[in-house]
């Protein structure tokens, strides 16, 4: 049986996505790593305006190419490495306040063969058709995604530094930006204007440089901003791994009858919500 970690991130570049662990647990690795695709996504806002319904969420069409080199593309200064938000971690951590780092319970996914995908796609362009028959071996997976505080401990205890405090920004969704931030943005990818290029944005500051994730109290959220690799070397720091997009789906299912669109049902937004 393989053991899948499920990481709640933004694995595909950089946006508000998630992450997820997983490993063998005969002790050997599967080292199966799959593209992050929208399906993989928690969108903030789960009310997607029909424009973004008819040209998907837009996540495979986000690049840092896409927005020109005039973007910051400095390495994590040592300025930033010392603001506020990343020294109150450093204290918080070093206080046990962080607490013991306890992997979330792992839950039994039956192997077998199921229906993956749809011929009838609520999105589209998300490019989730058409519906075939996968087999896949039994596996367990991280019941929750990772949250903010355990994505903290390996940071402060590896020195990691994400691609997004790499490159100074990251994408994120419109509707949760402060009217300040959201004012200082001057350029977006065409495609999809909804997901915003932002200053500052990263794991520790998700809606943008006035956010952080201590005073929003999000420690115990899912983190964001991080990237495929990111992704890779958290699961690596924990003897784990990715699991694949089939793995992903088959646990995502939640049991519902084949052919479900999604773990609640049919409806993307069922009674409005």
């Amino acid at each position: 049986m393989r053991l899948c970690f499920c990481l709640t991130f933004f694995v595909l570049t950089f946006g508000s996505r998630t992450l997820a662990p997983v490993q063998a647990s005969s002790g050997k690795l599967d080292n199966v790593v799959t593209e992050e695709s929208c399906s993989d996504t928690d969108l903030v806002d789960a009310k997607i305006d029909f424009e973004e319904r008819e040209s998907g969420c837009g996540c495979s069409s986000l690049s840092r190419d896409q927005i020109g080199e005039e973007r910051p593309t400095e390495a994590f200064s040592e300025v930033k490495s010392k603001s506020a938000v990343y020294l109150e971690l450093e204290r918080a951590h070093e206080n046990g306040m962080l607490g013991e780092y306890i992997t979330s319970e792992l839950l039994e996914i039956p192997g077998g063969e199921f229906i993956m995908g749809t011929n009838d796609p609520a999105i589209p362009m998300d490019g989730e058709m058409p519906a075939r028959t996968v087999e896949i071996s039994p596996f367990l997976m991280q019941k929750y995604e990772v949250s903010n505080r355990q994505f903290a401990q390996f940071v402060l205890e590896t020195g990691f530094i994400t691609e997004s405090e790499h490159f100074n920004w990251s994408f994120c969704f419109h509707k949760t930006l402060s009217e300040e931030t959201n004012a200082k943005v001057t350029s977006a990818v065409a495609s999809v204007p909804w997901w915003l290029p932002v200053e500052g944005a990263d794991w520790l500051h998700p809606n943008g440089p006035d956010s952080d994730i201590f005073t929003m109290n999000y420690l115990n959220h899912p983190v964001v901003h991080v990237s495929h690799n990111d992704a890779r070397a958290y699961c690596e720091w924990l003897g784990l791994r990715l699991p694949t997009e089939a793995e992903f789906e088959r646990a995502s299912g939640g049991g519902q009858p084949v052919g479900t669109l999604f773990p609640w049902g049919d409806k993307l937004t069922p009674n409005g919500k």
